[in-house]
């Protein structure tokens, strides 16, 4: 997945801030690349009925294979991303996998 910010912001993709637990039943995530951004921050809030207020953790990921995994039980979001001070815009690509139970 890339996601990308092209430096104006009527023009740039976010995602993120919202806070999720996925359905998978298994989740690994590799960063792939970084150029030129900023945020893109991974936040973590437990594994409750309910996600914490604040998280518990957070990390970003920024050299290539930096990755992390985690299950459906999870509560986590991910900052957006923002150009940096290069002109051209900037991206995050991430390499997702997800595994999911046969029915």
């Amino acid at each position: 997945m890339r996601i990308i910010d092209l430096g104006s912001e009527s023009m740039s993709i976010k995602v993120g801030d919202e806070i999720i637990d996925t359905n998978e039943t298994c989740y690994p995530q590799y960063l792939i690349s970084r150029h030129n951004i900023g945020g893109g921050i991974n936040y973590f809030y437990g594994n409750g009925r309910e996600p914490t207020e604040v998280p518990q953790i957070d990390w970003t990921q920024k050299s290539y294979f930096d990755s992390y995994y985690f299950d459906r039980s999870l509560w986590h979001s991910v900052s957006p991303i923002v150009s940096g001070a290069q002109n051209g815009g900037g991206h995050r690509d991430v390499l997702l996998l997800d595994f999911v139970k046969p029915s």
